[in-house]
C-alpha cells in the first residue's frame, strides 16, 4: 500500500552503533502494525525502536514501540512546535520537556499536550512501551474550530495551553478511544480515500476527548466507583510533586470519603493498594528528578515530602536495589 508521507516530528537520539531499516512487517513484540504508514525499525544491543508514521498537511498519526532490556535514557529532538493527543498504550515512564518540566506517561491514559521545538529527554526501564500520537498543527486546530463550533471551547483551551506550555486534563483511555485507534490502524484504503478517512478520524478523536472531559465534569462527586478510581489515579499521577496529592489524609478530604472507600474504589482498577501506588509513584518520580543531576538527594527528599534524606535514601535503595547517588550510572547513554 502507498505511504502518505513523510517524517515524524520527533527524533530519538538512540545509542551509537544502531542500525535502521525500512520494515514491512511488525518486529517481534510489537502489538500494532499500520500497513499504510512509513515504517522504521532500529535496534541496538539491549533494545529496539519501531516507528510507524503517516502525515499530511496539518496533521498526522504516529505509533512508537520500544522494547528495552536495559535501563536507558534517550534525548528527543522535536523538529517543530506541535500539539498532540498523546495516548500511552503500553508501559509507564517519564519525559522531561525542556522548559516545561516532567511529564508522566502512564499506560491506559491520554492527554492533550504541547511539545515545543527543541531538545527533550525520556527514560525507559526494562519493558515494552507503545505510544500513539495524533499530531496537530495550530493552523489545523483553528480550521477544526471553524468547521465544528461545538468543539470551540476545547480547541480554544488546547491552543491556550499551547501558548502556556501546559497539558490539559489527563483522561483514562475509554473503549471509544481504543476503538478509534484500532480503526485507524486497520484502515485498508489508499490515495484520496485514505487521506479523507484519516481527516475524519482527527475530528472523531477530538470529539471523543471533548466528550470525556465534559462527562468527567458532569459526574463530579457522583461518579461511579470505576470512574472514581480512574480520577484518583490520574489526579495523583499529574500532581505527584504536590504533597497533598500523595497524602492519604488530604485525598480523603478532597474526595469527601474515607480511606477504606478510597482503597476499595482504587482496587477496582488496580492490582495494588492506593498506599502502594502512592509509594511507587513517589519513588519513580524521585528517580527521574535525580537523573538530570541538578537536584541533590536532600532536594528531592524535601520536594517529595520525605521525613529526611536518610529515610528517602533507604526507601529508594530498597525499591530499586541501588542508592540514589548511583541512579544516573544505571541508565546507559544518559549524557
Amino acid at each position: 500500500m502507498e505511504t502518505l508521507l513523510s517524517n515524524a516530528p520527533l527524533r530519538f537520539e538512540l545509542p551509537g552503533g544502531t542500525e535502521s531499516t525500512t520494515s514491512f512487517k511488525a518486529p517481534a513484540g510489537a502489538h500494532y502494525f499500520i500497513p499504510y504508514a512509513n515504517h522504521v525499525f532500529t535496534e541496538w544491543p539491549g533494545g529496539s525502536y519501531f516507528e510507524q508514521s503517516v502525515f499530511q498537511q496539518g496533521f498526522g498519526f504516529c505509533l512508537l514501540h520500544f522494547v528495552v532490556e536495559k535501563s536507558i535514557s534517550f534525548g528527543v529532538e522535536a523538529m517543530a512546535d506541535f500539539n498532540t493527543l498523546q495516548f500511552t498504550l503500553e508501559g509507564e515512564t517519564t519525559a522531561l520537556l525542556s522548559g516545561h518540566g516532567f511529564m508522566t506517561l502512564s499506560e491506559g491514559t491520554y492527554t492533550s499536550m504541547y511539545i515545543p521545538q527543541g531538545s527533550h529527554r525520556v527514560w525507559f526501564r526494562p519493558g515494552q512501551y507503545a505510544f500513539f500520537y495524533l499530531i496537530l498543527s495550530g493552523e489545523h486546530l483553528q480550521l477544526l474550530q471553524e468547521d465544528h463550533p461545538h468543539l470551540q471551547t476545547l480547541i480554544t483551551n488546547i491552543l491556550t495551553a499551547s501558548k502556556e506550555g501546559v497539558m490539559l486534563e489527563r483522561m483514562v483511555i475509554s473503549t471509544t478511544i481504543h476503538t478509534l485507534i484500532n480503526k485507524v490502524i486497520e484502515l485498508k484504503l489508499t490515495g484520496a480515500q485514505l487521506k479523507l478517512a484519516l481527516e475524519e478520524f482527527v475530528v472523531k478523536f477530538v470529539q471523543a476527548y471533548n466528550h470525556d472531559i465534559l462527562q468527567r465534569k458532569e459526574i463530579g462527586r457522583e461518579m461511579p466507583p470505576e470512574e472514581y478510581a480512574d480520577f484518583i489515579k490520574v489526579y495523583v499521577m499529574d500532581n505527584v510533586t504536590m504533597l497533598e496529592a500523595t497524602n492519604i489524609n488530604n485525598l480523603k478530604k478532597m474526595f469527601y470519603t474515607s480511606e477504606r472507600t478510597l482503597e476499595r474504589y482504587f482496587k477496582r482498577r488496580s492490582t495494588q493498594s492506593l498506599r502502594s501506588y502512592l509509594r511507587r509513584l513517589r519513588l519513580e518520580r524521585a528517580l527521574y528528578m535525580l537523573l538530570p543531576g541538578d537536584l541533590s538527594i536532600q532536594d528531592v527528599a524535601v520536594q517529595l515530602g520525605y521525613k529526611d534524606a536518610y529515610t528517602f535514601s533507604r526507601q529508594f535503595s530498597k525499591y530499586y536495589g541501588y542508592s540514589p547517588k548511583n541512579a544516573a550510572k544505571v541508565f546507559c547513554n544518559f549524557k
